[in-house]
């Protein structure tokens, strides 16, 4: 059974790198299991710490990605054994990931605001000024662990606080790797911690916890409205990142053949398990016999890994067939490798047009611009468009398209930058596309008189 560093096991809960349970971090994936331990412990630990002040977060990025550019093999290798990606997707993630720790400080959707707004008004002075909440907690993903759980840790400390970050348990093997970097930076070590567990014991845990602090949570939309409910009854706040359903319209003035192979790339890219992932195409009627047939010889000559189980992959197949399509390649699998599919004209109130698919699947359908603003409105999950037309009005599909969080005008949506300004959906007041710092503060007004 393969044991992690002391340092690793010192990581795992409380607000203080020292101050947590030990347990046994073994990978899952070699038939072994992860014991967290006691989800217990002196909760006042969570507030009773002081905040991370007048980090260096040049210095710290820099070192940040010289640790992880020695375990870069390393995390490669456990992105893929975790995710069933490709090797070139896993190195595409850590690649993104070292690019984010090396130029974190001085990029423009990493600053801190620090001008004050405010207002003078009956001898008063009425400011809003931006705190931290003193705790980010984060429920992170399987399907892209260092990239984001590096987004969360840096702004959440640039913001000024201090940082629970939760690994699934199928993540174990990167969390362990993370987790014996942030014990190698003493400046930042008192104020993180990494614990791998449950999902559903990491949020009794926290919202059992005393005073405020904000959960940012990664996974399933359905999950979202019970978090924000218990949110608001333990006083916490809860930002969502939940599902997207991408879709793409293809214009007539698209190139049929760069169109094609953006949405062969994009719907098949991380095997089709991205919030950003092409799920279904909207191809205008002139273009659609071409690019189907163009998309269709793609798909069949795509290399994508295993999806997370069997049970996923047979999921996968269901909702295919139940959307009453033609599966005009692919449609199998074996075990958890789905084949590349695609899907034409299934019927638009599916659940494979109106939630989408988390696998390598993608339907097609003819339709004009129209076509795809008018289903848009019945997408379950809209948090991501892509759009191939020249010329094209951001302002006019960005209107036309309702709880739009992110719009991709002529480019493939499933790329993201790893800089880029983001936000989750559903839009209720959760996430708001917004830089990530801004999503770590919360603002109080500030009423004094004035002199």
């Amino acid at each position: 059974m393969t044991r992690y560093s002391d340092a690793v096991q010192s990581l795992v809960w409380g607000a203080h790198y020292g101050g947590g349970s030990s347990f046994e971090a073994t990978s899952p994936l070699d038939d072994s299991l992860i014991a967290a331990g006691e989800l217990l412990g002196d909760l006042s630990l969570l507030n009773g710490h002081e905040l991370p002040r007048e980090l260096d977060f040049a210095s710290l990025g820099q070192r940040l990605a010289e640790e992880i550019r020695l375990r870069q093999a390393a995390f490669v290798e456990a992105a893929r054994l975790e995710t069933g990606f490709t090797l070139r997707d896993c190195n595409e993630l850590i690649d993104g990931a070292l690019a984010y720790a090396t130029a974190f400080a001085g990029h423009p959707s990493t600053q801190l605001n620090t001008a004050t707004e405010g207002f003078t008004s009956n001898e008063r002075r009425m400011e809003l000024v931006e705190v931290p909440y003193g705790t980010v907690a984060v429920i992170l993903p399987n399907n892209a662990f260092l990239p984001l759980a590096l987004a969360c840790l840096l702004n959440a400390l640039r913001a000024g606080n201090r940082v629970v970050l939760r690994s699934p348990t199928q993540s174990a093997r990167s969390a362990a790797l993370l987790a014996e970097i942030v014990h190698t930076l003493s400046e930042i070590a008192p104020f993180v911690s990494i614990v791998i567990c449950a999902a559903p014991a990491f949020v009794d845990w926290f919202m059992a916890s005393p005073g405020g602090g904000l959960l940012h949570f990664f996974g399933s939309s359905r999950r979202a409205a019970e978090l924000v409910a218990r949110g608001f009854d333990s006083g916490k706040t809860v930002l969502i990142d939940g599902e997207g359903n991408a879709w793409t319209y293809v214009d007539r003035s698209a190139d049929p053949n760069k169109a094609a192979n953006l949405l062969v790339n994009g719907a098949f890219r991380y095997n089709g398990q991205t919030c950003t992932s092409i799920n279904g195409a909207i191809v205008h009627p002139e273009l659609y016999d071409t690019v189907t047939e163009l998309v269709i010889a793609g798909a069949s000559r795509h290399e994508v890994g295993p999806v997370f189980n069997e049970l996923q992959a047979q999921w996968c197949l269901d909702r295919i067939a139940e959307s009453r399509g033609e599966i005009k390649t692919g449609g199998t699998r074996r075990g958890p490798y789905v084949a590349p599919t695609i899907v034409t004209d299934p019927h638009p109130a599916s659940d494979l047009v109106r939630e989408g698919i988390f696998g390598p699947g993608l339907w097609i359908a003819k339709g004009n611009e129209d076509d795809f603003a008018d289903g848009w409105r019945e997408n379950v999950y809209p948090l991501c468009a892509a759009v191939l037309q020249e010329p094209s009005d951001p302002v006019t599909w960005a209107n036309r398209l309702p709880n739009l969080a992110r719009l991709v005008l002529n480019g493939d949506p499933s790329i993201e930058d790893p800089f880029e300004y983001w936000g989750g959906y559903p839009p209720a007041g959760q996430n708001s596309v917004s830089r990530w710092p801004a999503k770590y503060l919360r603002t109080v007004q500030i009423d004094k008189p004035f002199l």
